[in-house]
């Protein structure tokens, strides 16, 4: 087996985060991935320092990171956006589903709830993909 780096860095599940957050919105402060994440700056700084050391993100400015250019790393972006697409996809899915079935409002609620919070997690993504899925979800769910 050809030994990367990568190995070591994609097992890591704060890793994975920051690679897909950053995968997503493209360029990233601390204080975003602090936000996004829920992990401490600490965690942070550290899984930076080792993204940079292996090429993996750059650093424009002071405290703001986004992927490098390699080819293997815009493959991986691309695999985590695909991720992220899925998961609003089938969360969208099941919602609309709830909303169809006419199932109760406290679930439904519930859902709307996890859907908001998605949202202001993945906005680029839903207004790239899925662009009128929330107005389309809010108007059939007050129906």
């Amino acid at each position: 087996m050809i030994e990367t780096g990568y190995e070591k860095i994609l097992g890591i599940p704060s890793m994975q985060s920051i690679l897909e957050f950053l995968s997503v919105y493209n360029r990233l402060s601390i204080k975003d991935l602090k936000l996004f994440t829920g992990f401490s700056a600490r965690t942070i700084h550290d899984n930076l320092k080792l993204l940079k050391d292996h090429d993996m993100i750059i650093q424009n400015k002071r405290g703001v990171y986004e992927l490098s250019n390699s080819r293997v790393v815009q493959l991986l972006a691309k695999f985590y956006e695909q991720i992220v697409i899925e998961q609003i996809g089938n969360r969208l899915q099941e919602i609309t589903a709830k909303i169809d079935d006419k199932r109760t409002n406290e679930n439904l609620e519930a859902d709307l709830n996890i859907l908001e919070k998605m949202y202001e997690h993945w906005k680029p993504v839903f207004d790239k993909y899925f662009p009128s899925a929330i107005q389309t979800i809010l108007l059939s769910s007050k129906k």
